[in-house]
Parts: structure tokens; C-alpha cells; sequence
């Protein structure tokens, strides 16, 4: 710190001497300068002639004043180079805080394959949010995972609990998961810096969520290197299963690098976001794991973390809403399931006294409405109860939709609906 400010503190001396002797020489030096502009001076010498003294003027070069007038130039260039000098060493400064990219040294010791920070490309943040859009749009957006019990279960050598807990969380723990361990390794194909840390084999995935997606033969290949650091084997195992995830609600870019980066958001917007910053790194700080650049990877988590409060205050909001329309419509709700558990039992045997109150009912509502109600209300109640948040404008449409089927419903008397009860 010291070593620093010296020069400044030298230059304020400097310019504060030059300044007092500028100020000395003007009241000493210019007065004469100026009483003797042409640089001479009159000179009064006396002389004795016959007894008597005579006074003679002599014009002399006035030394003392072209001395002055010396002077003042002398310090006027000090002061003017002092300043420039000044000038020049602030504009310097400056622009060794700022220096450009290029001419910036590089002191770490990076290998001639692996690119730095500051070799890699710019942000395309325009990409990434379209890329973090497509990837919302297909499988939402989940809350943040506890890592710790995942990574208890890495120290006590259960692999595999740890692997099927990963796969819980991404909504596959019906998958029928076998752990293969290899003892050689692997290079990537599609990053040819890297070895392959793991690798899924699924076959005929289906549909998410369907019942044939459901218990299907998995494996996970898990290479050497794989559990050296716990957050790497979290984010490279939940990187596999999001393969699966995307490849079962049709996400297009197969085998592709825009497959393997949408994969890797994938991982983040499922909870993973902390884990999977974290396990791109080493000890010695080198990036080990990921299709997606230091920056690029922090500009994802970031935008993670605002669409999450987004999803949650638009999932809080179709909350209230689906609540304000089910405590409203609450004897409408259960009129409904009682005509749809009666027109399911065509079998029944209605007194003769009945048929005609029991037709008011059914004429109230006809089935396919009663249906489409539901429908609505289990589908719209699964998606608030789902792990995953979307804040897409369909599910906003749908309560919409079942706002305005509950209100062309006409309730009949009381007293058919009892009848109708009777029957179920």
C-alpha cells in the first residue's frame, strides 16, 4: 500500500516547491521586468568639473532584469511539463487498471487443450433463455435438492440407494435401475477434453409418467473417476436420467451438443442448480463436467432461481383461484359426482315414484359435461400437487374453463337431489 502512493506523495512535494518559488520570483523578479520592459535602466553618474558637481544619465542594460525575466520563463516550462508530466502518468495509470483482454498476462497454468475463462466465447444470453424456455415448457421447474442425504449415502458406499434417490427426485423411481461399474476409461465423444463419467441405457422409453414408462429396464454405467468428488456423481448420474426425462416428452436435438446442453439445463431447473455448479469444478478449480461454459452456467442458475419464485407466486395465485371456485361451487361439485356415479351403474332399478325426479337431475347436467368437470378438477389438482412447476398459460385456461362449466349448471330442488341420492 505504501509502495504505491510514494510517487504520488514525491509529485505533491515537487509541484509544492515549484509553486513557492514561482510565487517568490513574481513579487521579486516581475516588478522589475516590468518597470524595465526594454531590459535597460537609467543610470545617474556624477562627476566633478572646475570644484563643481554635475549629475550625468546614462543608459545601462538592467541585468537584474532580464535575470527576473529569465527566471519566470524557466519556471513557467518547469510548471507546464510538470503538469503535462502529471497528466500523462494519471492517463497511464488508468488504462493499466482497465487493459484489454488480450494483453492481459495469463498466470495460471492452463493446459494448451483446456480453453480459460477469458478464451472462451461470450454469453449468448439470448440463447440460454431460449434454450432455458424449451426446457421450462417441457418438464417445468422443481425446488432445490438436499444434497446431503444423497451425499451420506456416497460415504457409507451405497451407490446405488444414492443413485435411486436421484432418480426419485426426477419422478423415476419406478425405473428397474442397474449399476454397472467399469474398470477402464472413457473418452467423450462429444467432448474430447473430458472422460465419460457415466452413461444411461434405457430402451423404449414411452411416454413420461405413462404406465408403460413405468419399471422399464435401466442401466448406469459408472466409469472410474465417477464418485472421486460427491456433487460430480450427483449432477453426471442426474445428467443421465434427465436424458431419459427429455427423451419421454419428445425434446427434440437428439445426439446432438444442443441435446447434451438442454440436458444440462435440464439438470439445474430440476433442483440441481447448487450441485451441478459444483461438481463442474476439481480442487485445483479446472472444469471437469458439462456442456455449458463457466458463464454460461452461472447465468443459467441465476435465471433458475427467478423463474423458480415466478412458477411459485403463479402456482400460489392458481391456487387461490382453484379454491375461491371449489368453496364456491362445493354442492355443485358433489351433484356432479353423484349423477357420474349413477349414469356409471346402468344397471339400477328405479322406483316409479323416482324416475321422473331422478330425470330432472340427469337433465340438469348431461354426461360428457359432467365428465369434462371431473376431468378438469383432477387434472388441475395433480398440477398443483406436483413436484414440478409451470407457470405456462394452459393451466390458468383450465380453471378458467372449469369456472364457466360450474356456472352453466342448474341446480335442481333440493329434495330430487335426495332422491338422486338414494340411488347412489
Amino acid at each position: 500500500m505504501s509502495h504505491n502512493n510514494a510517487p504520488t506523495i514525491r509529485n505533491f512535494i515537487v509541484q509544492l516547491l515549484v509553486a513557492f518559488i514561482t510565487v517568490l520570483g513574481s513579487f521579486v523578479f516581475i516588478p522589475t521586468t516590468v518597470s524595465a520592459i526594454s531590459f535597460t535602466k537609467e543610470e545617474t553618474t556624477f562627476t566633478v568639473k572646475n570644484g563643481q558637481v554635475k549629475p550625468t544619465k546614462n543608459t545601462v542594460i538592467d541585468w537584474s532584469g532580464i535575470a527576473g525575466f529569465i527566471v519566470i520563463i524557466v519556471i513557467g516550462s518547469l510548471i507546464f511539463s510538470k503538469s503535462k508530466s502529471s497528466s500523462s502518468n494519471k492517463t497511464n495509470k488508468k488504462q493499466l487498471k482497465t487493459p484489454s483482454s488480450a494483453s492481459r498476462p495469463n498466470k495460471t497454468n492452463t493446459p494448451p487443450n483446456q480453453k480459460t475463462s477469458e478464451q472462451m466465447p461470450k454469453t449468448d444470453t439470448q440463447k440460454i433463455s431460449a434454450e432455458v424456455k424449451k426446457v421450462i415448457n417441457c418438464i417445468g421447474i422443481s425446488e432445490q435438492v438436499d444434497a446431503e442425504p444423497i451425499k451420506k449415502l456416497l460415504h457409507e458406499k451405497k451407490t446405488k440407494s444414492a443413485i435411486m434417490a436421484i432418480a426419485e427426485h426426477l419422478s423415476l423411481g419406478n425405473l428397474n435401475v442397474s449399476v454397472i461399474r467399469k474398470t477402464t476409461t472413457k473418452r467423450d465423444e462429444k467432448n474430447l477434453n473430458h472422460h465419460t463419467l457415466a452413461e444411461v441405457n434405457v430402451s423404449d422409453v414411452g411416454v413420461f409418467g405413462s404406465t408403460h414408462f413405468k419399471y422399464r429396464p435401466c442401466n448406469i454405467t459408472i466409469y472410474p473417476g465417477s464418485e472421486d468428488n460427491p456433487d460430480t456423481f450427483i449432477s453426471v448420474i442426474a445428467h443421465e436420467f434427465c436424458h431419459i426425462v427429455l427423451h419421454s416428452v419428445k425434446m427434440p436435438e437428439k445426439n446432438t451438443n444442443d441435446e447434451e446442453r438442454l440436458t444440462d439445463l435440464a439438470v439445474i431447473f430440476s433442483g440441481f442448480s447448487d450441485i451441478y455448479k459444483k461438481g463442474k469444478k476439481n480442487r485445483a478449480g479446472d472444469t471437469t463436467i458439462g456442456y455449458l461454459s463457466d458463464d454460461e452456467t452461472s447465468l443459467a442458475c441465476s435465471l433458475y432461481s427467478f423463474e423458480l419464485e415466478e412458477a411459485k407466486a403463479f402456482r400460489e395465485e392458481l391456487q387461490k383461484e382453484y379454491s375461491d371456485i371449489m368453496d364456491k361451487n362445493s354442492d355443485k361439485i358433489r351433484f356432479i359426482n353423484m349423477v357420474a356415479k349413477f349414469l356409471q351403474n346402468k344397471n339400477q332399478k328405479l322406483n316409479q315414484e323416482d324416475v321422473s325426479k331422478i330425470g330432472v337431475c340427469i337433465s340438469a347436467i348431461n354426461k360428457q359435461q359432467a365428465l369434462q368437470i371431473l376431468n378438469s378438477t383432477k387434472e388441475i389438482k395433480k398440477l398443483l400437487q406436483s413436484k414440478r412447476y409451470k407457470s405456462d398459460r394452459s393451466s390458468k385456461d383450465k380453471i378458467k374453463l372449469l369456472r364457466q362449466t360450474l356456472n352453466s349448471v342448474n341446480m335442481p330442488d333440493y329434495e330430487y337431489i335426495v332422491i338422486l341420492s338414494k340411488y347412489i
